[in-house]
């Protein structure tokens, strides 16, 4: 048995954290930088991804979800709590959302664990069995299932509510992230820095209303169906969740509450530590010693010694801290107009519509305008024209776009 290593994405490292027990020399110390830098300031889910496999297929020749000390099968690879079978995997065709994605990224992992070769399948190709195979750009369920005879998919890596929406449609699976790699980061909240910098009671204020919407809905969450909350939480859900165009209204509803409970919905490591983002700092250094190099700038270039230096800038855990601590004193009464651009129809980032539906960013004086992006690109162009001053969006791609853009400057 071989036992695989979740080695290069989103693993909880060891890094030097700047412990500052006041919000305002917390602001302070990372607010001197450059007026076209961006930084992370908050996280918005961790899990809430997945891979279905076509309808009829047999599964556990693929993979085996392992209770604790389980051994694996002979010849399989062992990551998270998952055994996976390289002979299964090898020359098989999978579709995921695009090259700057966490999916794209993690079935790398997996094909790396498996010791499979990780290359993009052109039609008419010859499939060997030592290749893992991947077609990008493929983003929903509708868009896999238009592709599917053409490029001979086995299956989709995709994020959620697709991976639900698959499996209600009767694809065999899924096997969630949940399981692969508990825990990982996804989506986090990007923020214009000049911005910020100009308006931290603003940012803060939004942050306190976004960790509320939160807390309010995984309160719906758990309360379950039923429950006014939920329901609530339900229909606001139908209207900002994309589904197949036919979908009924009963699968809608049964995809949306398959997704919910396998999404986890958050805005920090640690809400009672001195930084609240710890852990989300050092799954930004791996990420950037993952994409540093090749076609991508690497923190040497932005004048870095080390990619945990970068993230140590980069990820600004102030606002957060601010936001959470009781003693800080927002005024509420101040007015402000923010723009926040998010993916279309993504459940991941769902907590953002509902603290709107809900007027809980209104209770802090902040209005929000939502500008629709389709994809984690999108979200960031919208940052760099200046067209929002906040973007939901997947950790990836906000890293790679801010080390090619040079938006992460030395304090």
């Amino acid at each position: 048995m071989v036992q695989a290593m979740d080695k290069k994405v989103l693993a909880v490292l060891a890094v030097v954290v700047i412990v500052v027990a006041a919000a305002g020399i917390y602001l302070a110390t990372q607010n001197d930088k450059e007026s076209n830098d961006y930084n992370i300031i908050g996280r918005v889910n961790t899990q809430g991804s997945g891979i279905f496999f076509n309808e009829g297929t047999d599964v556990s020749e693929y993979y085996q979800i392992l209770e604790d000390g389980e051994a694996a099968p002979s010849g399989w690879v062992i990551v998270g709590n998952v055994a996976l079978n390289p002979s299964a995997w090898g020359g098989k065709i999978f579709a995921d959302p695009g090259l700057a994605t966490i999916q794209h990224v993690q079935l790398g992992q997996l094909a790396e664990a498996m010791n499979l070769n990780f290359l993009a399948y052109s039609v008419g190709m010859s499939l060997n069995q030592n290749t893992l195979y991947f077609v990008p750009n493929v983003s929903s369920y509708a868009l896999y299932e238009s592709q599917l005879q053409v490029n001979k998919f086995t299956g989709g890596f995709m994020w959620e509510a697709q991976v639900s929406v698959a499996t209600v449609d009767g694809c065999a699976g899924p096997l969630t992230t949940n399981d692969l790699f508990p825990n990982h980061t996804c989506c986090v909240i990007g923020g214009v820095g000049s911005w910020m910098e100009s308006h931290q009671d603003a940012t803060i204020r939004f942050l306190a209303a976004y960790v509320e919407a939160v807390d309010s809905m995984n309160a719906a969450i758990r309360a379950g169906a039923g429950s006014e909350a939920y329901e609530n939480l339900m229909s606001i859900a139908l209207q900002k969740v994309s589904m197949p165009d036919g979908m009924s209204d009963a699968d809608k509803r049964e995809a949306i509450a398959s997704a919910l409970n396998i999404v986890t919905y958050t805005y920090c490591d640690d809400p009672d530590a001195a930084d609240p983002l710890s852990a989300l700092r050092a799954d930004i250094a791996d990420l950037v010693e993952q994409f540093g190099g090749g076609n991508n700038k690497s923190y040497s270039d932005l004048g870095f010694d080390s990619a945990e230096a970068l993230a140590d800038v980069f990820v600004n855990s102030s606002y957060m801290a601010s936001a959470l601590d009781p003693n800080y004193t927002m005024n509420k009464e101040d007015k402000t107009t923010i723009n926040v651009s998010v993916i279309t129809g993504d459940i991941h980032q769902l907590a953002i519509h509902y603290g709107i539906a809900m007027k809980i960013f209104e209770d802090y004086g902040i209005t929000v305008e939502v500008k629709y992006q389709t994809n984690g690109p999108g979200v960031y162009g919208d940052l760099a024209n200046g067209t929002s001053q906040f973007g939901f969006i997947g950790a990836p791609p906000m890293t790679t776009n801010c080390l090619n853009n040079n938006n992460i400057s030395p304090a």
